[in-house]
């Protein structure tokens, strides 16, 4: 065990303690503590913002309702064998949220994508798409099944890694090796790659466009096998080969062969207070499909490592 922790906001919701397996089994796999948070949201939307004495007595009934389900939430982790603590704070959810994301030891987030809960009023659809911009550790959004068992650490036995050929998408390969390594989870290297098109004016010459995807399909082949030779530390390691726009595609290949967990990395711009969002890691992230987002500018927590034998980039 580490001193470094998950992030976990709640806000009450069944929806929101979704993401209670999939931290439980991230935390678990790396040897993080889990820490719940939850804020009392006294906000513009805040019903008695004034300062009055009834106004105190709301808030305060506000927060030790919300304290008590932290606790609770807490103990159940506890029992399980799952070190775990809890933070409460009061502001606007998203700054107080970013705020708790600064912490030292903090090494991610986990976050359900969707959630509305009566005890805080806040959405965190709305904060989940902001954290995933702003914050300023890796996040891991999932929209969790509404059946799904809130008991239980979630299976990882498919980590799938989205690769162009690029440094920065390798960048999410020591993660997703070490989350392998410590869960022994197939790790799947995906390459997706659209079809050769050409346009052509009447009579023009007419490339033998079979014979250039052959060439294409070779050459992306070679690169997945080069990449899989340095992960030789990971027990199980699969090459997926794709053909069609890397979105449509990997989404098309998630439907039928499920990911438990897709680590990818996301393009920054203006430092932290900025971040767009590749189209790829966008739609992966609104299709549902739990997805690890890291920002290679971005540390993943203070003194923390994610690298692992074998899974770093050749010179």
């Amino acid at each position: 065990m580490t001193d470094h922790v998950v992030l976990l906001p709640l806000d009450g919701s069944e929806l929101a303690e979704g993401a209670l397996p999939l931290a439980r089994a991230v935390a678990r796999a790396l040897g993080f503590g889990i820490r719940l948070v939850s804020v009392v949201d006294t906000g513009p939307a805040w019903p008695h913002a004034r300062a009055t004495a009834e106004h105190d007595r709301l808030l305060e009934a506000e927060q030790e309702k919300a304290k008590h389900y932290l606790h609770q939430q807490a103990a159940r982790l506890e029992t399980s064998g799952q070190p775990a603590g809890v933070l409460l704070a009061q502001g606007e959810p998203i700054e107080q949220l970013l705020a708790a994301a600064e912490d030292a030891d903090v090494a991610l987030v986990v976050i359900a994508t969707h959630g509305r809960g009566g005890l805080q009023r806040w959405y965190l659809g709305s904060v989940a798409d902001k954290l995933m911009r702003l914050a300023p550790r890796p996040v891991l959004l999932l929209t969790p099944e509404p059946s799904a068992d809130r008991t239980a650490a979630a299976p990882l036995r498919r980590i799938a890694v989205p690769l162009d050929g690029s440094e920065l998408a390798e960048a999410a390969l020591p993660v997703a090796a070490r989350l392998a390594q410590a869960t022994g989870a197939a790790l799947l290297l995906i390459r997706a790659q659209p079809f050769v098109l050409t346009a052509t004016e009447p009579y023009a010459y007419v490339p033998d466009l079979a014979e250039i995807q052959a060439e294409i399909d070779q050459a992306d082949q070679a690169y997945l096998q080069e990449v899989r030779t340095r992960l030789q530390s990971i027990p199980e390691v699969e090459t997926v080969l794709l053909r069609g726009a890397a979105p449509l595609a990997l989404l098309d290949y998630f439907k039928t062969e499920p990911a438990d967990l897709v680590v990818m990395t996301t393009h920054s711009r203006g430092g932290v207070k900025r971040l767009v969002l590749g189209s790829t890691a966008d739609r992966i992230v609104r299709s549902g499909v739990p997805t690890l987002l890291l920002r290679p500018d971005l540390q993943p927590g203070a003194a923390i490592s994610f690298e692992t034998a074998g899974a770093e980039r050749p010179a």
